[in-house]
């Protein structure tokens, strides 16, 4: 990026920002003057751009690039750390990662991010203890956080900070909860997130470590994600501090042992399971607000999951959604049991092999007996051109989105032209969707 200000020879580096030239990234000894390219020759500068127009120039900023720009002047220095550039941004840290310095700055300086994900391998490592110090030390506002956490005497003491300094907007947490060792005190960890007060999403998975009775008293969700490793008695506080509040529950395990906690949960509207279990069908309808059913398999229908279908076609009048995380190549399975899908509302068919290509002709002949699908998902590789011309729209009269799979193109662009062109012929005004 260029400007028509030059830099002053010599000007130091601020402490916080890994010491790299601007112009080729390269390191840059102390004392060295910043190069940033040649000032342009005509027109206006970015340094005379209005305020608004250049915050909307510098969300194309790569995050990890943003901080060294505060080089570039004055006016920079203070406009790279407004709110507004950062607030709708994500950070992904790698979990092996050689500039260790450009993503603590950032954690320490930022003064917002919507999503952090900080998955550094065991958080008791040097790298993973500086970014957990960073964080308590800057007073970055975060959304969303990702964070795998190890409960240690120092890193305890730096997760309270972390918590207790965003108490009021961290609105989900995903943590992964652990100790070294079994007896491993996970209390304050577990203390310092029943205080944020404005947490309405969580995921904990804890899998080792001591919780000396520990329960939660404070928390008000509205969307739990009970994990498979996560204790059931601290599950069943959560429920029931919920129970007013509480409008998504997604089990990621057999709950058999909490189907009669859900049940107090009168305000859920979204059911998730990855497992069916024994009771469902009584549940259901005791839960009078229920709007949809989420059911995740990992390749194929279970005889159990295809009988309560069944029985939700005639007993349920809400929307059953159908996810597959790990598609078989051959559809088999899923062709199989394809009658008890003809009143499933949603269907997401996911495959882990995305360099395997599926016949379209498979594809169609599983599409075809979806008949009240609404919203489709296909993260797969096939022909999907071939797919239209051999799945009539007429055998799904409900569709209104779908969305297929199109970064695996070698030339992605022009392949969402022809299809979207392709699409308008085959169902007009389909909502179309590229993954």
């Amino acid at each position: 990026m260029e400007s028509s200000t030059a830099l002053e020879s010599g000007t130091p580096l601020d402490s916080d920002i890994p010491r790299k030239s601007l112009a080729s990234g390269t390191p840059l000894q102390p004392g060295s003057p910043l190069e940033c390219g040649p000032p342009p020759e005509s027109g206006a500068s970015l340094e005379s751009l209005p305020r608004e127009l250049l915050l909307a120039v510098l969300a194309y900023v790569p995050t990890e690039q943003l901080l060294p720009l505060r080089l570039l002047g004055r006016r920079w220095k203070k406009l790279i750390l407004e709110e507004p550039l950062w607030r709708h941004r994500r950070l992904d840290i790698p979990v092996a990662v050689d500039d260790n310095a450009l993503f603590a700055a950032i954690l320490r300086m930022a003064p917002a991010l919507d999503t952090l994900k900080l998955r550094t391998g065991y958080m008791r490592s040097s790298q993973g203890l500086a970014y957990l110090r960073a964080l308590a030390q800057g007073k970055c506002k975060i959304r969303f956080l990702d964070l795998h956490f190890a409960a240690s005497a120092v890193s305890n003491k730096l997760i309270s900070t972390v918590f207790s300094s965003r108490r009021n907007t961290l609105q989900k947490l995903h943590i992964v909860l652990y100790g070294l060792v079994l007896h491993s005190n996970l209390v304050p960890a577990l203390k310092a997130i029943d205080a944020l007060t404005e947490l309405n999403t969580l995921r904990l998975d804890v899998s080792c470590g001591a919780y000396h009775g520990f329960s939660f008293k404070n928390l008000r969700l509205s969307n739990l994600q009970i994990s498979c490793v996560l204790d059931k008695d601290l599950a069943r506080d959560l429920i029931h501090l919920g129970r007013n509040s509480l409008k998504t529950i997604k089990c990621f395990s057999r709950m058999d042992k909490l189907k009669t906690d859900f049940v107090v949960c009168k305000n859920l509207t979204h059911l998730a399971l990855y497992e069916w279990f024994d009771g469902l069908d009584e549940v259901v309808p005791q839960l009078p607000l229920l709007e949809f059913i989420t059911f995740y398999v990992s390749s194929s229908l279970s005889e159990s999951t295809a009988n309560w279908l069944q029985w939700a076609h005639r007993n349920f009048a809400g929307k059953i959604h159908f996810a597959v995380e790990h598609y078989s190549a051959d559809h088999s399975s899923l062709i199989s049991s394809a009658d008890n899908l003809r009143n499933v509302h949603r269907v997401t068919l996911n495959r882990g092999d995305l360099e395997q290509v599926t016949p379209p002709a498979l594809v169609a002949r599983l599409l075809k007996s979806l008949t009240a699908v609404e919203q489709l998902v296909l993260n797969f590789r096939t022909d999907f051109e071939s797919l239209l011309l051999s799945w009539p729209a007429s055998t799904v009269p409900r569709l209104q989105c779908l969305s297929v799979r199109s970064k695996y193109r070698k030339k992605p662009t022009a392949f969402r032209n022809s299809f979207m062109q392709a699409v308008q012929k085959w169902r007009p005004n389909l909502e179309l969707k590229f993954l």
